[in-house]
């Protein structure tokens, strides 16, 4: 276990380097204030620490969700390089009768047929991109699988046996239909739209119909799709022939298959989220004392005796590589661990992220809480549960770093596919104030 002396040292190279307030960079361990020793005034200060003074990490972990877990579907090809993935979809709730009105009676039909008809699936336009038109294309599932086991390799996966698919990625039946998206930018609320031809609709809704695949042509697109929903209409037999009931069936299952597996950077990365829900847990120990400075003389102050302004943890994110770059916010948070020792296995509390306010419905806003792509630094502030720590001379615990959505915001359903993963040497940002002190006659 790493001791106290290693903070001692990077504390020590801070007093030796007292300079004007600045923003967080890359710079050594540093203290940075005002420069007025305690006394009439209030003075604050800023200690940036390196992940070696502050941090011990115990290791990263995954497989805690997959793509049975998630809200949405995806579908892409080739994209940077190396995502493939396939949408699969059941729909339920073809009716078995079809009720009219002819005549001014009402009438009941179990003979009927469907006309043509149109399969409408939600686009998220956030997390979707591509370089070009992108042709999505709607097939026929070529054989029986299992939405809770399928995969890129298996149709079914379960404990009683596994059963391949005859071609990897999905096997495939009929061509149905085609939709071309065209690049650039798309109006939130946007959808994908399948026409059908009364023969399709009428295949679909067979009893034994084994489901839809929606695959991608061509290379470089990723379009993450959910709530599909066919709209069609029916034709009873004994009615007029202008007369068309409404019918609409929505999905009873959906979920996708990709090619590769996510990737894990070996140890070499802290790793939060991705479709796997991966998880990075650490040790934290706050300093004991913090340094204050005034023209060049400094002295170490008990942490419980400087209020604590802010305590973040710095991350420097690294890209992702084959395809899992993430292309849309990502939920990141902290939550403490009770039983590290426990691994994988070991339950979470609650997240320590500051709540910095509240949105218009009145939900709270965590610090730290959303990674977007492209940004250089996230910082995650846990500062009131830092403080509390130190009020009881309690400052060395564990934290599990990992995409929360669903603590956070509600929405377990909204995991992003692709993780964050951060370099290994997060620093610890702590700005704090010693209190004025009445000056001495």
């Amino acid at each position: 276990m790493r001791r106290r002396t290693s903070l001692g040292r990077a504390l020590a190279a801070a007093l030796l380097l007292s300079l004007p307030a600045v923003a967080c960079t890359d710079e050594p361990p540093t203290v940075t204030g005002v420069d007025l020793f305690p006394g009439t005034l209030p003075s604050t200060f800023q200690v940036i620490l390196p992940a070696d003074s502050f941090a011990q990490r115990i290791g990263t972990f995954a497989g805690y969700s997959g793509p049975a877990d998630v809200g949405y579907q995806l579908v892409a090809g080739g994209f940077d390089d190396g995502l493939t993935a396939n949408t699969l979809v059941q729909l339920a709730g073809f009716p078995a009768t079809i009720s009219y009105t002819q005549g001014g009676t009402s009438r009941t039909d179990t003979l009927f047929t469907y006309g043509r008809g149109t399969l409408l699936a939600r686009l998220d336009t956030l997390a979707s991109t591509s370089a070009g038109p992108v042709e999505l294309q709607l097939w026929e599932v070529g054989q029986e699988w299992h939405p809770a086991s399928v995969s890129w390799r298996f149709a079914v996966d379960t404990v009683g046996g596994q059963v391949p698919w005859t071609r990897p990625g999905v096997s495939r039946g009929a061509l149905l239909a085609r939709a071309t998206l065209t690049a650039g930018a798309r109006a939130q609320g946007d959808s994908v739209l399948f026409a059908l031809d009364s023969l399709a609709v009428q295949r679909i809704a067979a009893a034994d119909f084994p489901g839809l695949l929606v695959t991608a042509a061509g290379t470089g697109a990723r379009v993450q799709l959910g709530g599909f929903q066919l709209r069609t209409g029916a034709h009873p037999e004994t009615a007029s022939p202008d007369t068309v009931v409404a019918v609409n069936v929505s999905a009873a299952q959906a979920t996708f298959v990709y090619d590769p597996d996510q990737p894990t950077s070996g140890g070499a990365f802290w790793e939060a989220g991705g479709i796997r829900s991966a998880r990075t847990l650490f040790r934290v120990d706050l300093p004991d004392s913090l340094p204050v400075c005034a023209s060049g003389v400094c002295t170490l102050v008990p942490l419980r005796e400087v209020a604590l302004n802010e305590v973040s943890l710095l991350l420097r994110p690294v890209p992702v590589p084959g395809g899992f770059q993430p292309v849309g916010p990502v939920a990141t948070a902290l939550r403490r661990v009770s039983e590290p020792e426990l691994g994988r296995r070991a339950p979470l509390g609650q997240p320590v992220n500051d709540v910095l306010g509240f949105d218009a419905s009145g939900q709270p806003a965590f610090a730290g809480s959303r990674f977007v792509p492209g940004d250089s630094v996230l910082a995650i502030s846990f500062t009131g549960f830092a403080a509390g720590r130190a009020a009881s001379d309690s400052t060395s615990f564990t934290f599990a770093l990992l995409s929360d959505p669903g603590t956070l915001f509600g929405s377990p359903g909204a995991l992003s596919f692709g993780p964050a993963w951060f370099a290994p040497d997060p620093r610890l940002r702590i700005v704090y104030t010693l209190s004025a002190r009445p000056s001495l006659p």
